[in-house]
C-alpha cells in the first residue's frame, strides 16, 4: 500500500491539503480559530464518532476544547481538508452547514484574511496560545505580553533559540524562558523566599574504614624479697620486701610497710610468691606446729585481708605462699602486704623467707 492510499483510507486528501499549502503565504504561521469554525470542528467529532479522523484533527480538537483559539495555519489547513473529504463520504444531516462554513474560512485563510495581523481588525482576541512554535516565530514590531515589551525587532532569533529550549511559559502574566521571568526585556529578580521545611533524614551512611589500632601502655610492678629471718605473731606484721622494680605507670616503694600505688584504673592481676623455711624459737629446741596468714591491705587501711595460708607442722621444712588473683583498680589505689600466725604458740618459730616478690600488672584498661 503506497503513502497516498494511505491517507486516503485516513479520510485526508493529501493533494488538496498539500496544494493549499503552497499558496499559503510563508509569513501567515498562525491564524485565529472563530467561534464559528470552533463549533464546526467539534460537532464533526462528536457527530461522526466512527470516521477514522487522524490524531492531528484529534488533537487539534482537545486544544479547542481546552480554550486555545490561535493555531498553526498548516494544521487548520489540513483539518479542513480532512473534514470536507469526512462529509463527502458521508451522507450525514447536520444542524448546521459545516461544509460553507469551512469552505469560507479556507478561503480567508488562504488570502491571509485570518493572519494574527489581522484580528485586530476583525475584532478577534485569542483568549491563549498553549503551543507556541518559535522556530518559525517572526516578530515585525514588538512581542508583548499583556502590555508589557518582552521583546524588539531585530532581536527575535535570541528569543526563538531560548524559548526552544524549554519552551516559555506565562506567569501572572510575565513571560518565563528557560526559568527566567522576563519583563521589558530583562530578566525578573525578586527577594529570596523563606527556607523550606527540613527533609526527611536520609538513609545511613556506609560505614566508615577501620581505624589505625590503638595503643595500649600496661602499667606493672614489682617487690622482691632476700634472705632475711621473721618471727610471726597472732597480730600482723609486714612483709619486709627488700627491693623494687622494674615497673611502669606504677609506684613501687620498700619503706615499711612496703607499698605498691596505681597510677592509671583497669584490671589488673597479681602474683604473690613467698617462699620459706620453719625454724626452732631463738635459743629453744621446741617447735610448736602452726599455720601462717598471708593478707592484703588497701590504701593504707586499718584492716589486713586474708588471701592465703600455709600449715608448718615440722622444724627445717620448706614452704611457700602461692597466691593469684584479677582485681579492678582505681587511679592512686595502694596495697601493702602483711603476715601473721593464726595461733600464738608457747614458743614463737621462726621463718627465714628466703625469696619471693609480689607482681602487679595491668591487662586491660
Amino acid at each position: 500500500m503506497n503513502k497516498r492510499i494511505l491517507y486516503l483510507l485516513l479520510g485526508i486528501s493529501i493533494n488538496s491539503c498539500h496544494a493549499s499549502l503552497d499558496i499559503l503565504n510563508e509569513e501567515l504561521l498562525f491564524a485565529h480559530l472563530t467561534r464559528q469554525v470552533q463549533t464546526a470542528f467539534l460537532m464533526l467529532e462528536d457527530d461522526m464518532p466512527h470516521y477514522a479522523w487522524t490524531s492531528h484533527f484529534k488533537k487539534m480538537c482537545h486544544d479547542i476544547r481546552n480554550n486555545n483559539d490561535m493555531l498553526p495555519c498548516t494544521t487548520i489547513l489540513c483539518a479542513i481538508n480532512e473534514s470536507l473529504h469526512a462529509l463527502a463520504l458521508e451522507d450525514h444531516v447536520l444542524p448546521i452547514d459545516i461544509k460553507s462554513i469551512l469552505q469560507e474560512y479556507k478561503e480567508e485563510l488562504t488570502t491571509n484574511d485570518a493572519d494574527i495581523n489581522n484580528l485586530e481588525f476583525k475584532s478577534h482576541k485569542a483568549k491563549k496560545i498553549c503551543k507556541l512554535c518559535t522556530e518559525f516565530l517572526t516578530v515585525t514590531n514588538t512581542l508583548k505580553v499583556n502590555g508589557s515589551v518582552i521583546i524588539n525587532a531585530p532581536n527575535t532569533r535570541a528569543l526563538a533559540t531560548a524559548l526552544t529550549v524549554n519552551g516559555p511559559e506565562i506567569i501572572n502574566g510575565t513571560l518565563n524562558i528557560n526559568g527566567s521571568l522576563m519583563l521589558n526585556g530583562a530578566p525578573l529578580t525578586g527577594t529570596a523566599g523563606a527556607t523550606g521545611a527540613t527533609g526527611a533524614t536520609g538513609a545511613t551512611g556506609a560505614t566508615g574504614a577501620t581505624g589505625p589500632a590503638g595503643t595500649f601502655s600496661a602499667a606493672y610492678g614489682q617487690l622482691s624479697i632476700a634472705s632475711q629471718t621473721v618471727a610471726p605473731t597472732t597480730s600482723w606484721s609486714v612483709v619486709p620486701f627488700t627491693s623494687a622494680g622494674p615497673s611502669s605507670n606504677m609506684e613501687v616503694s620498700t619503706t615499711s610497710p612496703a607499698t605498691i600505688t596505681v597510677l592509671q584504673s583497669g584490671t589488673y592481676q597479681l602474683n604473690l610468691n613467698i617462699y620459706f623455711q620453719s625454724e626452732y624459737p631463738a635459743g629453744e629446741s621446741i617447735y610448736t606446729p602452726t599455720s601462717y596468714l598471708l593478707g592484703i591491705s588497701m590504701n593504707n587501711g586499718v584492716s589486713v585481708t586474708p588471701v592465703t595460708a600455709v600449715y608448718t607442722g615440722e622444724t627445717n621444712e620448706y614452704f611457700a605462699f602461692n597466691y593469684s588473683t584479677i582485681m579492678e583498680l582505681s587511679a592512686y589505689d595502694t596495697m601493702q602486704f602483711y603476715i601473721e600466725a593464726a595461733t600464738n604458740p608457747g614458743f614463737i618459730n621462726r621463718l627465714i623467707l628466703q625469696s619471693g616478690n609480689a607482681y602487679l600488672i595491668q591487662i586491660s584498661s
